[in-house]
């Protein structure tokens, strides 16, 4: 228990030495976590986002996964988005927001099996390429100078061959430099 609490109490201290040294509004630059999606279509992984100016912006997302043991044998994802920031706000002197506008366009491919228990064989779905293409809006909030949460919300769809349009929400997890 005594270790939990100086483990706690250093990391603290950490956060607060660090943070004393930036301004939420003046980071440019994240990376972080991210999840979107509707009930058909998603948008996950790890994700770079850059403020290119006060107005304008770009984030990108990214994934892959490859198991020839699972029925969903690849799995693959990458994304743009284009910001436009349309207002900000200094809430503190470690803490900001911001509202802005997502476009976001992609590419997600994919690659399946099943076993058709009737015949005894495995059936491969061939290689699937799908586009992503998506807008709505967002808002950041950020604290300690470095740490954001965004939410995103707006519609996400999926086509050629997992067609499909709906309403998106996501969040994710950043760190500001």
């Amino acid at each position: 228990m005594k270790k939990n609490s100086i483990a706690l109490f250093l990391v603290t201290v950490l956060f607060s030495c660090v943070s004393l040294y930036a301004n939420p509004v003046d980071a440019n630059s994240a990376v972080g976590v991210t999840a979107m999606g509707t009930t058909r279509a998603g948008v996950y992984g790890l994700q770079y986002q850059h403020w290119f100016n006060n107005r304008f912006g770009m984030q990108t997302e990214g994934f892959a996964y490859y198991n020839p043991d699972s029925n969903e044998e690849l799995n693959y994802l990458i994304c743009g988005e284009f910001l436009i920031k349309l207002y900000e706000t200094q809430l503190t002197e470690r803490s900001a927001s911001n509202l802005f506008v997502w476009i976001l366009a992609g590419h997600r491919g994919y690659s399946e099996k099943e076993y058709d228990y009737n015949t005894g064989k495995t059936l491969y779905s061939g290689f699937c390429p799908d586009a992503l293409a998506g807008v709505g809006f967002g808002f950041d909030i950020m604290f300690l100078n470095h740490i954001s949460f965004p939410v995103q919300f707006g519609f996400l769809g999926e086509f050629p061959y997992d067609t499909s349009v709906g309403f998106s929400l996501g969040t994710g997890i950043r760190y500001r430099f």
